[in-house]
């Protein structure tokens, strides 16, 4: 990618004191938009193997109980612009789904998919320092 810690770091703090540069997400944010999002990162691991976007139903709601949600059989990702207010929310949340499906795919016969586990902190650290993101905010 051709980034260093030390640049992202200088481009998030330059995002900070530049509000502009972080985008108001709840315009733009269509299934068009987050089925983009999943077909990016499904290129690389530990997604390569997911279905494709034909195959997975994406939906964008506002009243939700929760930021986004992964539902398997059939594979769904769910998620709410109320919660999710900038680019930067909806790319963590549809990452957070990813690896849930990630776990689901995993194990089909278990319903481990839906926790918050050492499993699932493994694999967000491997999508966060692929994407030089913060493992806390995902």
């Amino acid at each position: 990618l051709g980034f260093t810690l030390h640049s992202h770091l200088k481009m998030r703090n330059l995002a900070d004191k530049h509000w502009w540069l972080i985008v108001k997400a709840q315009g733009f944010i269509t299934r068009s938009f987050i089925e983009h999002l999943y077909n990016t990162f499904r290129i690389h691991k530990p997604f390569q193997d997911f279905p494709d976007s034909i195959d997975v139903d994406f939906d964008v709601v506002y009243n939700h109980d929760c930021i986004g949600e992964y539902t398997p059989e059939p594979h769904r990702i769910l998620v709410s612009t109320k919660y999710c207010k900038t680019l930067e929310a909806v790319i963590y949340t549809v990452l957070h789904e990813m690896i849930h499906m990630r776990m689901y795919l995993d194990d089909k016969k278990s319903e481990e998919y839906i926790e918050h586990n050492q499993k699932f902190d493994a694999y967000n650290k491997q999508v966060c320092a692929m994407y030089f993101l913060d493992p806390q905010e995902l």
